[in-house]
C-alpha cells in the first residue's frame, strides 16, 4: 500500500484526526473525532479507502434515517394509489376520523361529555373502518386545505354521510350548541 502522510488536525469524511500514531501489530492506528463528538481508534488503511468514515452510532443513525425515508417512500405511494392524495393530506384526515370517533365512543375522551353523551355517533361502517371515514373524507371540498377543519352542518346529528363539511375554524366556532346559564340566586 502507498505511504500516505496522515498528520493530526487532517479530516477523512466524518473523521478530525487529533493524534497518534499508535502502532497495534502491524497496523498503524489514529485517534479520530467523529462530528458528533464521538472519539475512536481509527486504522490509517480505513481513513486513506474511506472505509471508516464515521463513528458506529452516527453510522447506524443514518442507516436508520435512510431506512425511515425509504419506508416513509412506500407508505407515501400506498396512500397515492388506495386514497389518491398525499402522504400529508391523509394524515391530516386520519386525525379528524379518530378524533371524532373517539369523543363519540370512547367515555374516558374529555371531550365524550360533549359528543358521545349527547347522543353525537359516528357512522357504524366508519367506526368499523376508519378507511371507510378516511376515503369519504377526501372526496368533500376542502378537505386538502390545511385551514379548514371537519365541521358537522347540523350540530345535533352525527358523523355521517350528509352531515360533514370542511370550513374554516371561525365558521366551526359559531356552529356549537349555546351554552347554558348558570344563574347565581
Amino acid at each position: 500500500m502507498k505511504a500516505h502522510n496522515i498528520q493530526i488536525g487532517d479530516e477523512y469524511n466524518e473523521w478530525t484526526v487529533i493524534d497518534g500514531p499508535i502502532m497495534e501489530g502491524s497496523r498503524r492506528k489514529w485517534l479520530c473525532e467523529c462530528t458528533c463528538g464521538k472519539r475512536q481508534m481509527v486504522n490509517s488503511s480505513s481513513l486513506i479507502t474511506g472505509y471508516s468514515s464515521r463513528c458506529k452510532s452516527c453510522a447506524n443513525s443514518e442507516m436508520a434515517t435512510n431506512r425511515e425515508a425509504e419506508r416513509r417512500e412506500l407508505y407515501d405511494i400506498a396512500v397515492q394509489q388506495e386514497f389518491g392524495i398525499s402522504h400529508e393530506i391523509y394524515t391530516k384526515l386520519r386525525l379528524a376520523a379518530n378524533s371524532a370517533v373517539y369523543r363519540c365512543t370512547n367515555p374516558l375522551n374529555a371531550r365524550y361529555k360533549d359528543y358521545g353523551a349527547r347522543g353525537i355517533t359516528v357512522y357504524q361502517p366508519w367506526v368499523d373502518d376508519r378507511r371507510l371515514f378516511i376515503a369519504h373524507l377526501a372526496t368533500l371540498p376542502g378537505h386538502d386545505d390545511y385551514e379548514l377543519w371537519l365541521d358537522r352542518e347540523d350540530n345535533n346529528k352525527g358523523y355521517e354521510p350528509g352531515n360533514l363539511r370542511f370550513v374554516a375554524r371561525s365558521v366551526s366556532q359559531c356552529n356549537r350548541r349555546p351554552k347554558e346559564k348558570i344563574w347565581n340566586l
